[in-house]
């Protein structure tokens, strides 16, 4: 990939990314009314930024060369991102629920994490009809799309016989 063209799928990511980090601060316990735009273009800069990835995936997965490294690459990609997002739920939520009770909504996963953590690990929280929350991390559901869209492209790809 080009130089400049990356560069510009990196701004277009970053600006998607951005916009839909303001509309979460729109929401009125944020105080956010005067992010209310932003609000309006979330699902929007969601679409930019999905459609990004896949564009960028189907290159990356030419220089990949083959199964093996595709999902290593995606797996150290997805996992950078999502151990330290849950790490830091964790934290966070503990927190709150130490220093301010009723405030974390999902209590009921900290008294089965056994149960849960293996489900977000997996990306299998967001997963056809099955809807769960990462903790109180809300926008979670996007890294699970994210991973079930590289496992369907890469078996489409690198797959042979029934599972292509």
């Amino acid at each position: 990939m080009k130089r400049d063209l990356s560069a510009f799928l990196d701004l277009t990511r970053t600006l998607a990314a951005l916009t839909v980090f303001l509309a979460h601060l729109s929401k009125p316990q944020f105080g956010g009314a005067p992010l209310s735009v932003f609000g309006e273009l979330s699902h929007s800069a969601v679409i930019v930024f999905f459609v990004l990835s896949g564009f960028v995936i189907s290159w990356a997965a030419e220089r990949d060369g083959g199964a093996r490294e595709y999902t290593l690459n995606r797996a150290s990609r997805i996992y950078s991102v999502a151990l330290p997002a849950l790490a830091l739920t964790w934290v966070t939520d503990n927190f709150l629920i130490l220093h301010y009770p009723g405030t974390i909504n999902p209590i009921y996963q900290y008294e089965a994490v056994w149960k849960y953590l293996p489900l977000f690990l997996t990306f299998l929280s967001d997963f056809w009809f099955l809807s769960e929350d990462a903790f109180s991390n809300i926008p979670y559901w996007s890294l699970c799309y994210e991973v079930w869209y590289y496992v369907v492209f890469g078996a489409l790809i690198f797959g042979r016989g029934f599972w292509r």
